[in-house]
Parts: C-alpha cells; sequence; structure tokens
C-alpha cells in the first residue's frame, strides 16, 4: 500500500482515489504495530514547512496494507513497489523531492512528559473531571469544553504583529522522550486564545476554537492551511485526517496517538503519526475510552475533481486550489457514540456494551423563580438506539427532582448554556455527576431557543412542515398557528430550549437528522414530581394505579442500587466491586442487551401499580415451577442468540437515508474499503432479521407450553396475536441470496423483486451484449479468432490485434505488447461509454435498492419495537426468577394489601437481597467467605409502632439492617420473590434515606448541612405511605443541639407524618424520653459482653448483629477504638472523660 508522504501533502497534495490505488502485497511481520521503514530525513523549515531550496531527492514513504484492522506491517523496499507507488500519486508533483522518515520508538516508553506540558495549555475547571492519567499535551491544549481556572493563568501582555513574528521564528521545543518538536507560539499558555481572539479568562471565551495567527497561517503550505481550518474550528478534537490510504494526526494530536493509541512518529520536524483506513474504528475507540472527541475528515473530491476545480477557478480569476476537498464526516465522542459500518466490526460494535451503561447525552436549562423554585428543562440521548427524552418540572430549593433525573439518566455529557446558570446549580451538577464532562454552548447561536428549535424541526431532513405527521410527543408540547411555524407550550418552553441544544450539538456531530428522522421521543415526568400524594377520595388498589415507587439520588447512591459511573480511561478496584456488589448487578441475570437496559429502568422506578406486580408476580410463580425448566431453558438459549436489536434497528434506519447518499458528507467520501463496509453492513441487516426470527421462534415455544396461565405477565404478553410474524421478516431476506450478499458486499434481488432495478441490470447486459456482438463481427471481417479485448491502465475494453493482422482505417492504435496491437475506434468507444454508463446506472440502481429494502423494514419500526419490549420484559422476569432459584437463601413472594387505609411492614427472618450466594462466589475476599449472615424480624405496624428507634453497638449492625428493609420493600415492588420467611407490607409510595455522614464540597455544604438539607426533604415530602430511613441525625453538630433536631424530627415522623420509619441514634436520653410512646417502638441490636468493667480495654464484645426489644445500654465505642488499633491510654482517658460527661443529663 502506498501513500503520499506528509511534507508533499502539506506542499500541495491530491492523494489518489480508491479506484486508481494500487496495492502491494505486504510483507507481514507479526506482531508490529506501527511502521518502521528506513528512510532518509527531511530537512526543510520547521515552522513553515516550506520546501528546502536544496532539492535532494529522498525515498518516498511507503506504506503497507494490512489483512486486519489492528495490524501494521514492515513495508516492501522492492523496486516493484517503489514504481507501483509512484504510479499512485502521480499527481503529487513534489514526491521525488521530499521524504519523511519514521522513528523506531517503543509506545508506552518513558517520555520527558514535564518539559513537553511545559510549553501547552490546559485550560481547568473546579466543573471539570478530566481523567487524571492523561499526560499527552493535547490533554494540557484541549478545554474539554470547560470553564477556565483564572488562577492557573498568567496575565499575558498583548503582543506586537512584530513580536509575534518574533515569537514565530522561536527555537523553543517541545520535548517528548527522545524527540524535539518547535513550540507553536500561539499555542503557549500565555498567547492562546478562541476563534474571535479572546483569552481563556474572558467570559465568553469559546474553547471548542482556536485563533491561528494570520503570520503563522500565511506562510504554511496549502495542505497544511486545510488541516489548520479543521483545527480552528475543534481545537478540543482530535482530527483524524484522511491524506490517501490513512488517517494522519499532527502535532498536538499526534502527541496523543504517540501517548495513547502507541503510534510511532514519523521522523520530520513536527510530531506526525497515522494509521490505516481500516484500523479506524479500533483507535477511535481507544480514545473515547479516555474521554477525547474523534472528528474523522475524509477525501471527498477525487484528483480529477480538483483539475477541474482549478480550470474553473482560473477562468473566474479566482485564487486556484491546491489541494483536494476535504470534510469533516462525523465528530464522536462518548455522549455521541453510534454504530456506523467503519467503526468497528459488527460483534465488537453492536455488543460491545453491557447494555446498562448507556452513554446518555443530556442538556439542561435553568429558569430562576422569585418563590426560590427553579424550572428545569432537560432533554437527552441515547444516540447508540436513536430515543430522546425530553421533560420539564419546577423543583424545590433542594432540587429533589433535578438529583433523581441525573441519578436515574446518568449523563457522559452535559450541554449548559454559558453565563445562564447559576453558580450553585453547576456545583449541584458537579457533586452529583463527578465523572460527567460539561459543555457551554452559546446563547442563541449554540444553545438555541424554543422557537428557534421548532423552526428547524420544520425542515424536511427532520420533521418537516407538517405537524400532524410529526411524533406524538413533540405534537402535544406545541400548538399549531395560524403561520406556518407552530408554538412552543408555555409549560415546555424550556424543554424545546434543550432539545435546540442537542439539535445543535448532534449537528456539530454531523449524526442530528440520523436521530431525529428516528422520531422515537419519550415524555418524562421525573419520578420525583410524581409524589403527590395519595388521594382519599379513591378507594382500594385503583389509588395505585399507573404509580411508581419513587427514589431519588440519594437512595440510589445510599442503598447502592445502581453500579457507580466509573470515570475514562481509569481502573479503580474499589469501584469494580462496589459495582458487582451493588443491587442492580446482583439481581441482573437478563440475557439480552436491550433486557439489561429495561431492568435498570425497573430498578430507578418500582412499580406500585397492582396489576403489574401480580402479573409479574405470578410469571415468576410459573417460571420456578419444575415443570417449567426445560421451557425456561429453551427460551434462555434463544435469548443468547439475539443481538442488541435497538442498536441495530438504528443502524438500519441511518443505513435507509437517502440524505447519508445526497447531502451527508459521508456520500462524498473516498472510501478504500467501502466493500468491507458494505459487506458490514448487509450482515447488520441480515442480523437484525434474524434477531426478530429468534423473538417469533420465543412467542412459538411460549404458545406451546403451559406458561400460559391467566392474569400472569405471560399470558398479556403472549396471550393475543404477537405484534409480527415470521413471514413479515423473512419476506425482507428471500428477496436476494443472504450468503452471496455477505460475501460480495451486495444486495442482488431476484429478478421481479423491483421493476427499475431489472431495467437497469437489462440495458446493462444489453451493452455487453452490443460489445461481444461487435467484436464477433470485427473477428469474421478480419478473419481472426484471436482477436480480443483488454483492460490495460486508463483503458477500457481495447480491441488487442495480433501483429501482422491490418486493422481498419478508422483504428486508432492506443498501445502495444510484443506480440499484438490495441486500437481504438468511434463505435467502440461509443459502445464501452454506454456500458459505462449503464454500470454506474446500475450501481446507482442497486444502492437504492439496497436502501429501499432497508427502508422498508424501517417502516415496520413500531411494531417491531412493541414485540420487542415484549421480550425485554420476558427477559426482566427470567432475571428475577433465577435471582430467587440461585440465591442460596430462602425465598417468599410477598403480600401486598392495596386495599386497606393503613400502613404496615411485617418481615420475618429477612435477609439482605444482596447476600446472595452467587455473589459470595462473584465477589472473592476473606469476609465473604468466612461470614455467617444473620436474619431478622422487622415489624412497623400500629399495633407495635409505625416508627422504630433504633439503637445498638457501633458495628452492630444498624445500618444494614435499615437498608435490607429497604432494599427488600424495593425488591418487592419488582414483583419479585424476596430473601425473608413471610413478607407482608402496603405498598410504598417513596423511600428517604438519611444515612452516614459527608459532606459535599462542590456544592459548598458541610456535613451538618447536608444532614439538615436531606432532614428537611423528608419531614416536606414524605407521606404516610412513605418509608424513612435517618442513621443518627444530628451528629454532625454538638451534642446538646443534634439531641434536640433529632428528638423533634423523630416526634414529627411518628405523629404528623404517621409514615414507616426506622430512625438509629446513640443518643440514649432521647431513647429514654419516648420509651413509653404510642407510636414508636424502641428496639436494639443486640450484643455480648465479656469481661464487662470499670477499664473499656478490658471488654470483649461479640456482636449478634440480631434485633431485639428495649435500648441497647452503652454504645460500646471505646471497644471499637480498641479493636482500631487507638492506643489503650487514650481510651482509657476518654472513658475517664465520659464518666464526667454522663454526670450531666440533657
Amino acid at each position: 500500500m502506498k501513500q503520499t508522504s506528509l511534507n508533499s501533502f502539506f506542499k500541495c497534495s491530491a492523494p489518489t482515489t480508491p479506484s486508481t490505488q494500487n496495492r502491494v502485497t505486504p510483507s507481514r511481520n507479526p506482531g508490529s504495530s506501527s511502521r518502521t521503514p528506513n528512510r532518509t530525513p527531511l530537512r526543510n523549515d520547521s515552522n513553515s514547512n516550506a520546501k528546502s531550496k536544496t532539492k535532494t531527492p529522498a525515498p518516498k514513504r511507503k506504506r503497507q496494507d494490512s489483512d486486519s484492522d489492528d495490524e501494521f506491517f514492515t513495508p516492501n523496499t522492492s523496486k516493484l513497489a517503489s514504481k507501483k507507488r509512484r504510479a499512485a500519486i502521480s499527481s503529487d508533483e513534489e514526491d521525488d523531492e521530499l521524504g519523511m522518515d519514521v522513528e523506531k520508538s517503543t509506545p508506552n516508553s518513558s517520555k520527558n512528559v514535564s518539559s513537553s506540558l511545559s510549553t501547552i495549555i490546559r485550560p481547568s475547571s473546579t466543573n471539570l473531571q478530566e481523567p487524571k492519567n492523561l499526560t499527552s499535551a493535547f490533554d494540557r491544549c484541549i478545554g474539554k469544553g470547560k470553564e477556565i481556572n483564572l488562577d492557573d493563568l498568567p496575565n499575558a501582555p498583548k503582543l506586537s504583529k512584530m513580536q509575534e513574528e518574533k515569537l514565530m521564528e522561536s527555537t523553543s521545543c517541545i520535548t517528548t522522550g527522545n524527540k524535539e518538536f518547535p513550540a507553536i507560539h500561539f499555542l503557549l499558555k500565555e498567547n492562546i486564545k478562541d476563534s474571535e481572539g479572546r483569552r481563556p479568562d474572558h467570559p465568553n471565551y469559546d474553547s471548542k476554537t482556536l485563533f491561528v495567527p494570520a503570520a503563522y497561517y500565511d506562510k504554511v503550505t496549502p495542505g497544511h492551511k486545510q488541516w489548520w481550518d479543521f483545527k480552528r474550528t475543534h481545537f478540543d478534537t482530535i482530527l483524524f485526517h484522511k491524506v490517501g490510504r490513512f488517517y494522519e494526526l499532527y502535532h498536538m494530536d499526534a502527541e496523543i496517538g504517540h501517548d495513547l493509541m502507541g503510534l510511532n512518529y514519523m521522523k520530520g520536524d513536527y510530531a506526525h503519526v497515522g494509521f490505516p483506513e481500516k484500523s479506524y474504528g479500533l483507535y477511535a475507540e481507544q480514545l473515547l475510552k479516555f474521554g477525547h472527541s474523534v472528528a474523522r475528515i475524509e477525501q471527498t473530491e477525487t484528483p480529477e475533481g480538483l483539475e477541474q476545480r482549478k480550470i474553473e477557478f482560473k477562468k473566474a480569476n479566482q485564487k486556484v486550489p491546491q489541494v483536494v476537498n476535504r470534510e469533516i464526516c462525523r465528530v464522536t465522542n462518548r455522549a455521541s457514540r453510534t454504530c456506523a459500518a467503519i467503526d468497528a466490526e459488527n460483534d465488537l460494535c453492536v455488543d460491545s456494551n453491557d447494555g446498562e451503561n448507556e452513554n446518555f447525552l443530556m442538556a439542561i436549562t435553568t429558569i430562576q423563580k422569585e418563590n426560590n423554585a427553579t424550572t428545569f428543562g432537560i432533554c437527552f440521548i441515547n444516540t447508540c438506539v436513536g430515543k430522546f427524552y425530553l421533560t420539564q418540572f419546577e423543583d424545590n430549593a433542594t432540587f429533589s427532582g433535578l438529583r433523581t433525573l441525573v441519578s436515574h439518566f446518568q449523563p457522559a455529557q452535559l450541554l449548559l448554556e454559558k453565563n445562564c446558570v447559576s453558580k450553585h446549580v453547576i456545583a449541584l451538577l458537579t457533586s452529583l455527576l463527578p465523572y460527567t464532562k460539561f459543555e457551554y454552548l452559546i446563547s442563541k447561536a449554540e444553545f438555541m431557543e424554543a422557537h428557534t428549535t421548532i423552526y428547524n424541526l420544520c425542515d424536511e431532513k427532520y420533521l418537516g412542515s407538517f405537524v400532524d405527521e410529526w411524533p406524538e410527543e413533540i405534537k402535544s408540547m406545541v400548538q399549531v398557528t395560524s403561520g406556518p411555524i407552530p408554538k412552543t407550550k408555555e409549560r415546555y418552553v424550556c424543554a424545546m430550549k434543550s432539545f435546540g441544544a442537542l439539535l445543535y450539538y448532534l449537528g456539530r456531530c454531523l449524526i442530528d437528522v440520523d436521530m431525529v428522522s428516528m422520531k422515537h421521543f419519550e415524555l418524562l415526568l421525573p419520578a420525583d414530581m410524581n409524589s403527590e400524594r395519595i388521594s382519599e377520595e379513591i378507594a382500594g388498589r385503583n389509588r395505585w394505579n399507573n404509580r411508581k415507587l419513587i427514589l431519588d439520588g440519594d437512595v440510589i447512591f445510599q442503598l447502592n442500587l445502581l453500579p457507580p459511573m466509573i470515570p475514562s480511561g481509569k481502573y479503580d478496584p474499589t469501584l469494580v466491586i462496589t459495582s458487582k456488589a451493588s443491587f442492580h448487578n446482583v439481581l441482573n441475570h437478563c440475557t439480552t442487551v436491550f433486557g439489561k437496559r429495561l431492568f435498570r429502568k425497573w430498578i430507578c422506578a418500582p412499580t406500585c401499580d397492582s396489576r403489574e406486580l401480580t402479573q409479574r408476580q405470578k410469571a415468576i410463580l410459573i417460571l420456578r415451577d419444575n415443570n417449567s425448566n426445560e421451557c425456561m431453558g429453551q427460551i434462555v438459549e434463544v435469548l443468547k442468540q439475539i443481538p442488541d436489536l435497538e442498536k441495530l434497528l438504528q443502524k438500519n434506519h441511518t443505513s435507509s437515508l437517502n440524505y447519508r447518499v445526497d447531502q451527508h458528507p459521508d456520500g462524498r467520501a473516498m472510501f478504500f474499503d467501502a466493500k468491507i463496509y458494505n459487506k458490514r453492513r448487509i450482515k447488520d441487516f441480515i442480523r437484525l432479521v434474524n434477531g426478530f426470527k429468534k423473538i417469533v421462534q420465543i412467542v412459538d415455544i411460549i404458545k406451546n407450553s403451559s406458561l400460559m396461565i391467566e392474569n400472569s405477565a405471560l399470558k398479556d404478553m403472549f396471550g393475543q396475536p404477537f405484534d409480527f410474524s415470521e413471514e413479515d421478516v423473512e419476506a425482507f431476506t428471500s428477496s436476494f441470496d443472504s450468503e452471496q450478499a455477505q460475501e460480495d458486499g451486495l444486495i442482488i434481488t431476484i429478478k421481479g423483486y423491483d421493476s427499475e432495478f431489472d431495467e437497469c441490470v437489462e440495458r446493462y447486459d444489453r451493452c455487453n451484449q452490443d460489445l461481444d456482438n461487435y467484436l464477433s463481427n470485427l473477428k469474421r471481417k478480419l478473419r481472426c479468432e484471436k482477436i480480443k479485448y483488454c483492460d490495460a491502465g486508463k483503458l477500457t475494453k481495447a480491441i488487442e490485434i495480433p501483429n501482422g493482422i491490418e486493422p481498419p482505417d478508422d483504428f486508432e492504435q492506443v498501445g502495444k505488447t510484443k506480440n499484438s496491437v490495441r486500437y481504438t475506434c468511434n463505435q467502440n468507444e461509443m459502445l464501452v461509454n454506454n456500458l459505462k454508463d449503464a454500470t454506474n446506472q446500475q450501481e446507482e440502481a442497486r444502492g437504492a435498492l439496497t436502501r429501499k429494502i432497508y427502508a422498508l423494514f424501517d417502516s415496520m419500526i413500531g411494531q417491531l419495537t412493541s414485540g420487542l419490549m415484549k421480550i425485554a420484559r420476558l427477559d426482566c422476569l427470567i432475571s428475577l426468577t433465577y435471582y430467587s432459584l440461585t440465591s442460596g437463601l430462602e425465598m417468599t413472594m410477598p403480600e401486598f394489601d392495596f386495599e386497606t387505609d393503613d400502613v404496615y411492614l411485617r418481615i420475618e427472618q429477612g435477609y439482605h437481597p444482596s447476600l446472595a450466594l452467587n455473589l459470595v462466589n462473584t465477589i472473592k475476599t476473606n469476609l465473604s467467605a468466612t461470614s455467617d449472615y444473620m436474619s431478622n424480624d422487622t415489624v412497623l405496624d400500629d399495633s407495635k409502632g409505625r416508627v422504630m428507634l433504633m439503637t445498638g453497638p457501633n458495628m452492630g449492625g444498624k445500618s444494614t439492617l435499615m437498608r435490607q428493609t429497604a432494599t427488600l420493600i424495593i425488591l418487592a415492588h419488582l414483583g419479585s420473590m424476596v430473601p425473608a420467611q413471610k413478607m407482608e407490607l402496603t405498598p410504598v409510595d417513596r423511600i428517604f434515606t438519611r444515612i452516614g455522614a459527608n459532606d459535599k464540597i462542590f456544592s459548598g455544604e458541610s456535613t451538618f448541612a447536608v444532614e439538615l438539607n436531606e432532614t428537611n426533604m423528608i419531614l416536606t415530602n414524605a407521606t404516610k405511605n412513605s418509608f424513612v430511613l435517618m442513621d443518627e441525625l444530628g451528629r454532625g453538630t454538638g451534642t446538646v443541639d443534634g439531641y434536640a433536631i433529632a428528638g423533634a424530627a423523630l416526634k414529627y415522623l411518628a405523629e404528623k407524618i404517621q409514615c414507616r420509619s426506622i430512625f438509629s441514634t446513640h443518643f440514649q436520653n432521647l431513647c429514654a424520653k419516648f420509651v413509653n410512646h404510642p407510636k414508636i417502638y424502641l428496639g436494639h441490636m443486640s450484643c455480648v459482653v465479656e469481661n464487662e468493667t470499670d477499664e473499656p480495654t478490658n471488654d470483649d464484645v461479640t456482636f449478634l448483629y440480631k434485633l431485639a426489644d428495649g435500648i441497647c445500654p452503652k454504645s460500646y465505642g471505646f471497644y471499637v477504638a480498641k479493636i482500631a488499633g487507638v492506643p489503650d491510654e487514650i481510651v482509657k482517658r476518654a472513658n475517664k472523660a465520659a464518666e464526667r460527661f454522663a454526670e450531666f443529663k440533657l
């Protein structure tokens, strides 16, 4: 494989197109991951890349193609290879004069990074949590959309034009390992500006852009100018710049490529690395994992097109272009990922995620109200499946709704309006989303107003001007006016504005049409906003219809319900263990990726609906039955064969769009491996069709089994005719040979399937027949059977006549060989041109036919998605069934009472749901391998008391019991069996937790402030149907204040709210105060004390982890201090002080 040299590209590059590229047989070097040819160093101007005055011929850079996406081979240095390369890049007029060397280096070798970093700026912010292990220069150079920390920036004086020119000639260098590259003056920390000349300390500084001084820009070559044109508008992005068959990275991007991708530097006076086109997906994925954005730049013009443009510009007396057109075809980051054919192999791309780890792109609009409330408009999308979510709500002073939403849908990237979001909200979001990338968009221009968003949606490439054809969710947000453009309803203005921000950002990533045209929207009401009190006017179970159990962000964190978000480019073993031990991962045994997504939603919002709970419970009991084991095993085996159909549906939709061919820059791009990408698209489509066939197979298994019992979820899903049949999906692959299509990368339908395509095929056949007839007539006329057609170089169907045969008079010689002469003539050229036209028409018709097949399948997306979600629901039910069968704990089905107006909770011998035996086997720790888990009873009702005031020794299990009770409630509301002998309860509308002692530095809250804010939210929003956990309220302040606040809160819970609660404390006087309260039950975690004396260092406490009636006489904190290793002398002195304090009563 050949490639234009970098320096000749920077001079006047016009790389060849795939049609003219010659291949060289590679000389394989197994295991090689870089190019290491021997080349002569280039001598040229290090700053301007100008051509050296002394023209010394140098070997050309020879690159070899590879058989796989992730291997490079050492070059074939044969003379033949060199000649072939010369032909391939003959348009490069300076290739004979310039060459590049590639330096051998170890990808992970030790580098003098500090010296290189000192010359390049990294805008920083307390609002940005960047990957800490990125030490490349680009990480210092790019601000990642965050605001600048002004304290880190010196005040740089303004430079005159003369001073700028002097700086440009500076010989200061960036050092990376043993490589030194000239520093670029306008990238230095004291000089950096955005495209408008604003410094990072300016409030409107745009970190996406870069100011490139004219004094520098005017001196670089045309090819280099083209690269800087892209960089000045995408400064926060790593550019994969296509040159021939390779993607090239330059300057700071090359340093990233060297440091994180293991690519070796090429010899030259500036940083430069590269890799072949087929490896794009693998290298882009590496950078995405480290939190970077990648822009894919493609060549969108042929050398012939460039020559034609030159002629046109000369005629118009305009400056003649020197390089072929290139365009950005895709910008990708973690939050805007899709699975295009170029990204990676199908299996790697489609099924790489675990499903529950969705990387949302989210935009938030805020409006501050006078009553200390805030209106939030939020829009977010999972680009892998192409689904938008929109919501708008008024939140309270504690931002309960916002906390809940971002904990349920953790964004990978957050878009905010620059200078329009309060510092308090930013601080809160920063604390809630420590690993999320923040980006600030300019008001109106980027963060569009609602009316601008609606105007843009009326474009035909999005939703069109006919509002009646819009998705119902969007139609409900607008009102039709007398004019051509509808108006956004007042209660959705903020949400529509956030949608506009997403529309801009997706457009910048060049996937806006792909996403919006799917018309996949959902209007959300945050769970926290659904917390209005149950109406007493509605009797019985109807009051719980369509309601969800509300779990806010604090509950999800404190109960470890969801696995934590792991930062990009990091491996944290603590987070990994926490993730495995999370409530979600313990229960999640879903087989399909789309089932895992749904299961996460179930955990975030368990159901309170009586009908749904009953159906789930009956379905699980049916699946648990021994008679169902064989059937369930068959279903699981089929589920294992189903790919991520949600992602494949999105990919198919994109492939079906004519817009991608007619208007998107990818439609103009020159791909050398286009056939590979076509094969991937066809393979994706066949997998998609076969996946839905598997769904039909599961439906048949269930319908022919004993699982169809009345009033179960299985009967509800599969009792009626299913959404689609096998014939519905089979029709899409029966029209062509699937195996042949995957092998050829072409879909060729059977005759009669599409008349337009058939006509093109017939014309193509006629043209070939005309050429054959002409050749036959010529053979008869010249009485020679050896006359034939041949293709050579640019010649197509030239007539080859053996020596000694006299050609007709109108024949023109175009070439010859040792034994023959090649001719052409007017009639032959006419027939050849007809064939070329027919070939082009056939290819266009085949592409249109392929997209038409994709589009027909896409038109069924509504019914396909409906059937898909039923299988996802089945997968979730099987997951809960599997948990109940394999936990190793005694299981029971909870008994809900939806009719009574009373509230109660009764658990006999309950265990924490995460104490399953399969978890012990998953997390190999000494603790989990040797511990015996104790069961406990928990009763909260009117007979014993709805509120439990719990005491006990430190480390005695109080917090564990509290969490256990809450997670059992959640598990019951999932419809699952629970680890207990018996469980009876009335439905819970919301769970509140106030557990642990921690501050929130980013939001400026002390430990005690956090306690009081959480307590205030509980006392404000809890109803009698809620469940509350308060763990040691008052610990964050003085003893007297803490005791008073705890007592007041406890009394309010018991007498005013009257909800089920567990309130733990170490205040012995608090227990004494409420010992005879009729609505408060006093319990403690028991223990056995041996050798109890006045000396605390002699105590030997055994924790029993069992709940018992009454008050624990001591907290045994000194025993904990002893086993923690606190010196005995300190423990004894502390005990004496405690005895003196005990004399004073509160």
